[in-house]
Formats: structure tokens, sequence, C-alpha cells
């Protein structure tokens, strides 16, 4: 799923997903990932009106992977609290409980480019995304967090890194973690280590350039130079 919108959820990958008044059967899939929210509180209510919860939390004890991405990270700790009622009139709400961490919802909300160096299956990687969210959340010792920032860090993790969360958005798109994270799912599932893939960031500059070229070929690029070149700079044209 990425960058579309259901009930509010706005996630790092795309798949459609078509809302009916019923609840789901999760079945056993190898990884459940819990995406972005504009809207944490609502959206795990409406998760749990569907006993789409329920069904996590069952399918992560029979032995499926549990990812969550900033409102899907905060989902999964112990409570999220909302005392400004930056997001609902609730003051709180239960979290599917699956990481000792609660998480407090603020006013002010952190955009940022983040970097750091992520630890997963004993191996240390760079990663590279960006968050966009509001609130802290605070974890319990127990927990290991997942990246180190230069100024910090972000996620956490269970032991087992069977359930792990964070706040930066685009961290499947690390090739290197993409292929480390996906390698210990065929490893449980006794299928051999995955082939080397196309880069996501080669492909991406692909796409880029391809649309460039498409633009090109289809505007006259001197003939707007000069359309633009006739308004002096500063001015806005009446």
């Amino acid at each position: 799923m990425n960058g579309r919108k259901t009930k509010g959820i706005y996630t790092d990958f795309y798949r459609k997903w078509k809302r009916e008044n019923k609840g789901i059967n999760l079945e056993q899939p190898d990884i459940i990932i819990l995406p972005g929210s504009k809207n944490t509180i609502e959206d795990l209510l409406f998760l749990r009106e569907k006993g789409i919860d329920q069904e996590i939390k069952k399918a992560h004890q029979k032995g499926s992977s549990v990812f969550g991405i900033c409102g899907g990270y905060q989902m999964l700790g112990e409570t999220i609290e909302d005392p400004y009622q930056v997001e609902s009139k609730k003051g709180w709400i239960k979290g599917l409980n699956l990481l000792p961490l609660k998480t407090i919802l603020t006013n002010e909300k952190a955009t940022n480019r983040t970097k750091g160096t992520l630890t997963i299956n004993g191996q240390k990687v760079d990663v590279a995304g960006y968050e966009i969210h509001m609130g802290q959340t605070i974890a319990s010792s127990s927990l290991q967090s997942l990246i180190i920032l230069a100024n910090g860090a972000d996620g956490y993790k269970n032991k087992s890194e069977t359930c792990i969360g964070t706040y930066l958005h685009g961290i499947f798109h690390n090739d290197e973690f993409r292929k480390i994270f996906l390698d210990l799912i065929r490893k449980k599932k006794g299928l051999p280590t995955s082939l080397n893939r196309e880069s996501y960031v080669d492909k991406q500059l692909s796409d880029f350039h391809r649309l460039a070229n498409t633009v090109r070929d289809a505007i006259d690029i001197d003939r707007l130079h000069k359309i633009i070149e006739q308004y002096p700079k500063g001015k806005e044209r009446q």
C-alpha cells in the first residue's frame, strides 16, 4: 500500500483495499505491516470495530511478524494518550499491546529527513527516510532500539525481532535493510535467501528520468523558458 487513503490511513505501500462492513480473517500471513495514519486513534478504533486487532494479535502469536510504521508503530504499544485532544476527544486508548511502550500525542509535528544505523539479525545497515508525526513514544527498558541516529534513537523491536516499530517512512526503500528483513522471513519458512533484485533507488531514478524525457518530448522547453523570462523576478502576474 502506498500513499493512498483508507479510513484515514496513509501508507508506504500500495494495495487496493475493499472496504466492507464486516470483519476480516487474516489467516496466517508471513508479515503484517501496519502503515502510517492521519489519525492513529480513529484508525485503531476502526481496526477494533472490525475485529482486525484480534486477528493481528492471533497471527503474531502463531508466528507472523508485525512491522509498524509511524501511526502503525504507535498502535503496537500498550496505550496512546491524547491529553491535548489532537486526534480525538478520548483522553487515551489501549493499543495492541504487542510492545511495552506508550505514545503521548503532542501539538507539535515532527517533520524531518532522517538517517541512521539500524541493527537487525546482528547486522548493522545504514538507512534513510523521513519522519512526519505528532507524539513521542516511550518504551520499557527491556526493548532494544531499532535505529541509532546522530541525536538519539528511533523505533524499537522485541528480542525475537518479530515485532518492530519505527517512525521512519520509506524504511523499506532501503535495499540492504529490505533484503536482510525478507531473508529473515524466508529463513523461517525454510527458503533460501533471496537473489539480488533491482535496486529501489536505481529504479526510482530510472522512472524519474523517463518522466523527465516524456515531459521534454511533449513540451517546448525553450518557449517555456522565454515565457518565464518575460516576467520580472519577485513580481506576480496580475
